[in-house]
């Protein structure tokens, strides 16, 4: 009787997981720990039916039986089981059970992670008993190979990148998350450096003091029309945590390029190597002054400069407040938030950067005017390199670490960063402003520890690996759970100005041959209030906290955003949406054309146009009162004008809707 039982329940148990997997149609790489089969890309209806009855105790011929295709072998099967169990153990109890199964099931059936444990009482050796660490472990183990729809998919592009084109969507309709951001960690990187060098020779009469419109050019060229789209997001992101102006320092081609590969080089790198990377550009060092910066001298009372010390441990790395695991503040006994530094520790890291300058002044004949001009920008290098005699050689004491004196400036770099980079604030504190530059101004702490632990170490005991933090951000149940679009009215954030004209340009124009991204930048800065490597002081466009006196403010949230977005931005930039789209993008430069044939072939009907416009620019998220509307003006629009005129109008009424400009 029990035999009998136990078979029915395999029959049930394999019979729900093929009727759901069946409509997926998802497959899963033979890396991935489900594929117990062995099979080149097996189907997970084959794997699923094997590790169900694996689950329900069925061993050799009778954990196979009738799977197809046929040549699958009961021990090899087992074996991988058995070698994957801590993948596969979802709930954590340390075995692979008919709980972790059912789990299993439910995700791959695109259930919400909010109903995995329905109905399952954990046992007690079980360590993840709530949908967040289910998937926070499956992610790590084997991402659950789901193909979204059109709007998922859509949506979680617009997260990534700077927008999905139709063909974009339509791709990963046909694929899953993991698989995409797989794809984009292996595209190749493209270099400023050498596109910079083109457009100055070709455009810019070789002009290097004309850097700044070049480099801007190609920040456009790559984010718009690149397929690397998930480095150029994550470059643009980590360019507003490390921040450099053109308003205040030389940002010629030949070092302002260079910046801007540093951050598309560590976009999938370690946080660590790029804080050194950071810390030795001359491009920072000419911004935050610690080029050329000596050493003290009690004679004459010099004291070296203090400001990029202080700002990589307020902006780069460990913030003003101490934080918890989850990135909300400590607090003292009498509830106060605890500083993370004090001016002690300012100097005493400041003591650090000192004596980096070009290395032409190691044998420059009066070595002082060099290390004075290179502190003016003068013949710029790319990268600066230690100087010993400007370097200090007294002890340094910060953040209760102590360098010894009479070290080399190599040695005191190395063990500063070391000390920031280990810091247990810096995961909280960077995780939450990236969580932020890609899904939601206001993450939950859960959301942030989430990303946080995995910034700490990415499973494998590496700690900073951005590629483990950009797949934490993007999979997290908080991030893919599409009921927050209605559920959550705090879930989202505001499309900065930068990210809409890339979206624009990525969906409907294309490039010329040229290979320019040309726009009328002495118009965007008014406009936008936001232009790449142009904020206007170190602490970015907008301050990661900031929020807009009102309703937002006094819930104590954050729309960092809104801190560019008031009476005139909003005017100016629906202005720029209106020229963008009644004309051929800046078609006068020849640098891109409009693309606008599919959506002229669906102006004919109104409806069926915004609701397409729907799914690639707000993810279907329209509200019935906004299509309304569109519909209703579109059908205004005079037949002189004709389908392109409506589709121009859509497009306008589209880029300036709260629906598009609001994020969910």
């Amino acid at each position: 009787m029990k035999s009998i039982q136990l078979a029915a329940n395999c029959r049930l148990f394999a019979r729900v997981l093929f009727v759901s997997l069946a409509v997926r149609g998802a497959e899963v790489a033979a890396a991935c720990p489900l594929n117990v089969s062995g099979l080149p890309s097996a189907r997970l209806t084959v794997d699923g039916v094997l590790l169900a009855r694996y689950a329900l105790g069925l061993r050799g011929a009778p954990l196979t039986s009738g799977v197809a295709p046929s040549g699958v072998i009961a021990a090899n099967a087992e074996a991988n089981i058995a070698n994957a169990e801590l993948a596969l153990d979802i709930d954590g109890d340390g075995s692979f059970t008919r709980t972790d199964a059912i789990v299993v099931a439910r995700s791959l059936a695109g259930m919400p992670p909010s109903s995995w444990f329905n109905g399952i009482t954990p046992g007690p050796l079980a360590t993840r008993k709530s949908p967040a660490e289910a998937l926070s472990h499956f992610n790590a183990g084997c991402p659950p190979a789901l193909s979204p729809t059109r709007a998922q998919a859509s949506r979680f592009l617009a997260q990534a990148t700077f927008g999905g084109t139709r063909a974009d969507i339509t791709a990963l309709t046909q694929s899953n998350y993991s698989a995409w951001i797989n794809s984009q960690f292996t595209k190749p990187l493209t270099s400023h450096v050498a596109l910079v060098d083109d457009l100055v020779n070709r455009f810019y009469g070789g002009n290097d003091s004309q850097g700044p419109l070049a480099n801007v050019e190609s920040v456009f060229r790559q984010g718009a029309y690149g397929e690397d789209q998930l480095r150029q997001r994550m470059a643009w992101a980590l360019s507003q945590i490390f921040v450099i102006g053109d308003s205040t320092t030389p940002r010629d081609s030949s070092i302002g390029s260079h910046y801007l590969d540093a951050l598309n080089r560590n976009a999938f790198g370690n946080y660590r190597q790029l804080l050194e990377e950071i810390s030795l550009s001359s491009s920072m060092g000419l911004y935050l002054r610690h080029m050329g910066n000596e050493k003290e001298d009690p004679a004459t009372g010099r004291l070296p400069d203090e400001n990029y010390a202080r700002e990589i441990m307020q902006l780069f790395t460990i913030g003003l407040w101490e934080l918890n695991a989850d990135g909300t503040r400590k607090l003292d006994v009498m509830g106060n938030p605890i500083p993370t530094y004090g001016q002690d520790d300012i100097r005493g890291l400041a003591k650090v950067f000192t004596g980096f300058t070009y290395s032409r002044c190691l044998t420059a004949s009066n070595p002082g005017i060099c290390l004075y001009g290179s502190r003016l920008g003068w013949s710029p290098e790319p990268t600066m390199v230690p100087d010993a005699r400007y370097h200090s050689n007294s002890e340094k004491r910060f953040l209760g670490r102590t360098l010894a004196a009479n070290r080399t400036a190599t040695q005191d770099l190395k063990d500063a960063l070391d000390t920031l980079f280990t810091h247990p604030n810096t995961g909280p504190f960077v995780s939450r402003q990236l969580i932020q530059r890609f899904t939601t101004s206001n993450p939950s702490p859960a959301y942030v520890k989430r990303v946080a632990d995995v910034f700490a170490n990415n499973g494998s005991g590496v700690r900073g690996d951005l590629k483990a933090v950009l797949r934490a951000i993007l999979l997290d149940p908080d991030a893919r759970d599409a009921t927050r679009i209605a559920s959550d009215p705090n879930w989202g954030k505001v499309r900065e100005p930068v990210v809409r004209w890339m979206n624009f340009l990525r969906t409907f124009t294309r490039a010329n041959g040229e290979g320019r991204a040309y726009y009328d930048f002495n118009r965007m800065t008014p406009a936008f209030a936001q232009w790449p490597m142009g904020a206007p002081s170190i602490f970015n466009f907008y301050r990661p906290t900031y929020a807009p006196p009102g309703p937002i403010k006094s819930a104590g949230l954050a729309a960092p955003e809104f801190q560019i977005t008031h009476e005139h931005t909003i005017a100016a930039t629906h202005n720029e949406f209106h020229l963008w789209a009644s004309f051929n993008s800046d078609g006068s430069y020849g640098s891109h054309s409009d693309d606008y044939a599919w959506l002229v072939n669906l102006a004919g009907t109104a409806e069926q146009m915004v609701d397409e416009l729907d799914i690639v620019l707000t993810h279907g998220t329209l509200s019935a009162t906004s299509r309304a509307a569109m519909v209703e003006a579109i059908n205004a629009v005079p037949s002189y004008l004709g389908n392109l005129g409506r589709a121009k109008l859509a497009l306008k009424l589209f880029f300036v809707s709260p629906d598009y400009l609001v994020l969910k």
